[in-house]
């Protein structure tokens, strides 16, 4: 399977969890891409350029977010690392997701129909790995049903998170596990 792994954050415990999930995905036999969004300089907010293109044919004007959409459309497994931010995902993670999930990616609207289908039909199973901030679970809607939305109801989602007082090496046995059984 091709697995995407996307790193929020420059932050040693998110870098090191991302690590484990690409480790342990390529010691699966899986085909890993590994995508680090402040390592890339990554720019989370849209631009006006950006956000006028949204509704348009070509709604993807930043190059970067071209070619993460591209490895997005290629996955079979889409796992997300981050860090809680005032009990949600970071600004990094959530301005990716709003810059990537475009029309004609993440779904595409039925001209006869007008109604919303799903557009990546390819992904089997999303992983959210989430370093918590005490405050609630960063990010887990988004990941366990929206994201779903985007995949169907088939995909199967699993949450993986790192309490205040956590154990980081069980958190990453449990990732490995994971990643081993996909």
């Amino acid at each position: 399977m091709h697995v995407v792994v996307v790193q929020a954050l420059s932050e040693p415990t998110v870098e090191h969890l991302a690590l484990a999930a690409h480790r342990s995905a390529e010691a699966a036999g899986h085909t890993v891409s590994r995508i680090d969004l402040a390592g890339d300089r990554f720019q989370p907010w849209m631009t006006a350029a950006e956000r006028a293109a949204y509704e348009g044919d070509e709604p993807l004007v930043d190059p970067l977010a071209t070619g993460y959409a591209r490895a997005v459309l290629s996955a079979d497994v889409i796992v997300l690392v981050d860090r809680s931010q005032m009990s949600t995902m970071s600004p990094m993670l959530k301005g990716w997701m709003e810059k990537v999930f475009v029309p004609g990616v993440a779904f595409v609207l039925d001209e006869r129909t007008h109604r919303v289908k799903r557009g990546l039909t390819g992904v089997r199973r999303v992983i959210g790995i989430n370093v918590a901030d005490g405050l609630g679970h960063g990010g887990r809607t988004t990941v366990m049903r929206a994201l779903r939305l985007c995949t169907g109801w088939r995909t199967r989602a699993t949450w993986l998170e790192l309490g205040v007082d956590g154990d980081q090496a069980a958190l990453v046995r449990r990732i490995e596990r994971r990643m081993g059984s996909l």
